[in-house]
This record gives C-alpha cells, sequence and structure tokens, in this order.
C-alpha cells in the first residue's frame, strides 16, 4: 500500500479521500485549507500539520491510531464532531501564528499539552475522545462543551474529552456556562480544574476541582 503522499498545490481533500489507509503514514498537509468529513478516517498517518486549515470536517482523522502530533492555526473556529476520536496515541497540539509564522512549542518542550486556538468558538460532540491528552486550556470564545450549543439539558452529551485516561489537569474561563454531560467521563487521572477570570488570572490550586461561578450547566456524568 502507499505509506507517503505528495499532494502537490492540493488545497482541499474531499470527504473520505485516504479513509482507510492503513499503510499511510507520511504526507505534507501544509497547504491544505480544507480537510473534508472522514477524509483520513482509520489512516495511519503520525502527523498532521493543519497549519494552514480553516475548515476541518467531522471524523476527518477518526480512529487515527498512530497520530501523535497535530498543528492547528490561530484563525480556526471550530473542530468538528469526532474530529479527533480514537487517536489513542494523539497526545500534542501546536498553535501557529499565522501572521508571525511562529508555531507554541509543545511538542518539543511539554508533549502532553493541548494548544486550542483562541480563535475557537466549538469544541464538537466526542473531538478528542480517547485520546493521550494530559493538560488542555479551553480557549474563552468556547462557552459550551456540548454537542449542541443550543441544548441547555443535563442529558446532552458533550463527551469531547471522555475516555482520555491520561488527562491530569484542565484550564477553563469565567466565561464558560456548559459542561455538558460525558465531557470528562472516563477520565480517571483527572485531578486539577482551574479557570482563568477575566483579568487573565488563574484561579484554583494543582490537585482542586475549581470551577467559575459562569457555569449553569453541568450535565450527568459530566
Amino acid at each position: 500500500g502507499v505509506q507517503t503522499v505528495d499532494l502537490g498545490g492540493v488545497t482541499s481533500i474531499p470527504n473520505n479521500m485516504f479513509k482507510n489507509t492503513l499503510q499511510l503514514t507520511t504526507i505534507d498537509l501544509s497547504n491544505v485549507r480544507t480537510v473534508g468529513s472522514n477524509a483520513f478516517y482509520a489512516s495511519s498517518i503520525r502527523e498532521a500539520d493543519l497549519s494552514n486549515v480553516t475548515s476541518l470536517g467531522e471524523y476527518a482523522f477518526y480512529n487515527c491510531a498512530s497520530l501523535e502530533h497535530v498543528i492547528l492555526n490561530d484563525i480556526l473556529t471550530t473542530i468538528g464532531s469526532n474530529t479527533f476520536n480514537g487517536c489513542k496515541m494523539l497526545s500534542t497540539v501546536d498553535v501557529k501564528d499565522l501572521v508571525s509564522g511562529t508555531v507554541t512549542t509543545n511538542n518539543e518542550k511539554d508533549p502532553g499539552v493541548v494548544t486550542l486556538p483562541s480563535s475557537l468558538s466549538a469544541l464538537g460532540y466526542r473531538s478528542f475522545m480517547n485520546t493521550a491528552i494530559r493538560e488542555v486550556t479551553i480557549p474563552r470564545g468556547v462557552t459550551k462543551l456540548s454537542d449542541n450549543s443550543k441544548d441547555n439539558s443535563t442529558s446532552s452529551n458533550g463527551e469531547v474529552f471522555s475516555g482520555c485516561t491520561q488527562l491530569e489537569k484542565v484550564i477553563l474561563h469565567d466565561a464558560i456556562t456548559n459542561i455538558n454531560s460525558k465531557v470528562f467521563m472516563n477520565c480517571g487521572k483527572l485531578a486539577t480544574v482551574q479557570y482563568i477570570d477575566s483579568q487573565g488570572k488563574l484561579v484554583g490550586k494543582e490537585g482542586e476541582l475549581t470551577l467559575p461561578d459562569s457555569v449553569l450547566i453541568i450535565g450527568n456524568y459530566a
């Protein structure tokens, strides 16, 4: 099977393009702008440079069991449902500043840390479920950890980080309103929840669960 693909000047990956390409390990995505739904579903790629991608389809990297590191950018607004679900080796996410060209250095200095773009406004249902992340900070634009931004019931599934068995620390913010059901279910190592207030101050201590007053909904099994 094909192990390496050179996309040349291709900027868009259609739906299902590399679905179930079990031998595909290396592909240069640095020029790609859009990745369709199921595009790399269950492929074997190890790293995904999505630093120019502004549209990520649902299930785009679902069950990419060898994927370890992803680079996003600072204008991405949505990570769709199940985008990285089942990427059991995915531990580190970095972000590229498209103006300066600089990239955060989690992969070199702090593996296991996920930096999400400050531009982000939606984290989809099960988007990072069953991954190997250790620490994540939720951007201020994401106010609901939920699959449905209009659903305020305690039974509305979120499951964003469900099954992240290595997750130890989550940093929220004081504009978040919904932590929907099962968002952190089966995150057995999660010991610290803190939040950043409107002044940029980190509130809460290591080893404690500290939620902001802005939280209105905490779902079942959250």
